[in-house]
């Protein structure tokens, strides 16, 4: 695993799986859905992350199990979520 990727952005964490759902409101030409990101972290003391967001938009943020909400920040392309702590790579 290198520390860089596209762009050359520093890797802070490691997608394990996406779960994506949606449903079509197609007259209104509208996507919604929901997805849950599993992913590990790849620093000690990893407390936010941020993800491409392009394009979309953002209703609620959640940690699951448990669905404890989070705070999040919308900005254009990305979305940055504050985590409910500083997790480790054995998180």
């Amino acid at each position: 695993f290198g520390q860089t990727c596209a762009g050359d952005r520093v890797r802070t964490f490691d997608v394990q799986h996406y779960l994506i759902r949606t449903s079509f409101d197609h007259p209104n030409r509208t996507v919604f859905g929901d997805t849950t990101v599993s992913f590990k972290p790849l620093k000690a003391g990893f407390n936010t992350l941020v993800l491409d967001a392009a394009g979309l938009k953002f209703e609620s943020v959640a940690l699951e199990p448990g669905g404890g909400a989070l705070k999040f920040t919308h900005n254009g392309d990305k979305v940055s979520v504050s985590l409910d702590k500083a997790y480790s790579t054995e998180d």
